[in-house]
């Protein structure tokens, strides 16, 4: 969708109503427990299944979980996220570029002259004399890609993320959670209880343990990692504050150590240069944080390094409606915002009523 005020399309979680929506079936029956409103089915894809990847994921799992370096951790995730994102790769976004040395045809290889005369030319970038990239329209394009497999992966991954917060947190601690931050395979909750971590004991066949250290303070019990149970990222090591500003945007605060996150800004710059107070900023006062970064740049094949001062943190976050503490959020589509929207121009209309009153006098 195209939040309100904006120009591009994004990928926004919203409470609009959804036409022609394409949905796994495990979903559907998920959304409808919750009580979603079926109104039409325009069309079934029946199709097989079965754990045709299965001994190929928990072979990396493992591996990462016995990793001995951050390297070799990175490495095994790596091998299993790419298969996902082959599966879903874009096609369409493909480009044909020829790199051509002569301007004449030659030894039946087409030179630039024979390139540029074709209907489905598009452009040319000159390297040097004797070096040129011709970029053709593409033809055909074959989607030759199973997305149906990644978009089976993304849709039962919501499902066991909608499970664990609505089936369970919710259940079990009613009003006293909220959910302050979500990405695809996370959540950051505040959880209003005596101590979560004896919670998590109550129910450890939720949960998946394998990251704590043995003689953790909690006494959690060590389990083998189990694909689909919530781990706690953090084994542990108890959140004091948590602060987030936008998307891939964050900092936790913990008894040992302060964890940053700034989506586009360079490691080192979020390292050495951005602080708590920066995040304080953001949230209290809805500032705007720039840093300075240096970033590699290549122009015709030549690199150049450039230093960019860049927005680092913003409190502006178009895919929710954000309410006038500045804190709480509505998902947009959500009919409170309507309301808030009459309450607003009503306020609007008052005020510019005493403005004129004042004016008067």
């Amino acid at each position: 969708m195209v939040p309100p005020g904006e120009k591009f399309t994004k990928l926004v979680p919203n409470l609009y109503d959804k036409i022609k929506y394409i949905i796994h079936y495990v979903n559907l029956k998920q959304c409808l427990r919750h009580g979603l409103k079926l109104l039409r089915i325009h069309r079934v894809l029946k199709f097989r299944q079965s754990e045709w990847m299965q001994k190929y994921i928990d072979f990396n799992t493992d591996k990462r979980d016995n990793a001995r370096n951050e390297f070799e951790k990175n490495h095994y995730k790596l091998m299993n996220n790419m298969v996902f994102g082959k599966t879903m790769e874009n096609v369409e976004n493909r480009v044909d570029i020829r790199l051509v040395t002569h301007w004449e045809s030659h030894y039946r290889k087409p030179g630039v002259e024979a390139l540029v005369a074709k209907p489905n030319f598009k452009s040319t970038k000159i390297f040097c004399d004797n070096l040129v990239a011709v970029e053709m329209n593409i033809l055909e394009v074959k989607y030759n890609k199973p997305l149906y497999v990644g978009f089976s992966i993304l849709e039962l991954s919501k499902t066991v993320m909608y499970e664990f917060f609505y089936d369970y947190a919710k259940k079990k601690y009613e009003k006293n959670v909220n959910l302050l931050y979500t990405d695809t395979d996370s959540l950051i909750l505040e959880i209003k209880t005596e101590n979560v971590y004896e919670d998590m004991k109550n129910d450890i066949d939720k949960f998946d343990t394998s990251n704590y250290p043995i003689d953790n303070i909690h006494n959690m019990p060590i389990g083998k990692p189990v694909l689909g149970r919530m781990k706690d990222e953090y084994a542990g090591n108890i959140v004091t504050l948590f602060l987030g500003t936008g998307a891939k945007a964050y900092c936790v605060q913990l008894l040992s150590e302060l964890i940053k996150k700034a989506k586009g800004v360079k490691h080192y710059v979020i390292k050495k240069h951005l602080t708590l107070s920066d995040y304080k900023q953001v949230v209290k006062e809805g500032k705007c944080i720039y840093k300075k970064m240096y970033v590699f740049r290549s122009h015709l094949h030549t690199m150049y390094t450039e230093l960019k001062n860049k927005i680092a943190l913003s409190a502006r976050d178009d895919k929710r409606y954000v309410l006038k503490d500045g804190h709480h959020t509505l998902a947009w589509g959500n009919k409170m915002i309507e309301q808030l929207y009459k309450e607003a121009e009503e306020e609007s209309k008052v005020d510019k009523r005493l403005d004129t009153l004042l004016n008067a006098f």
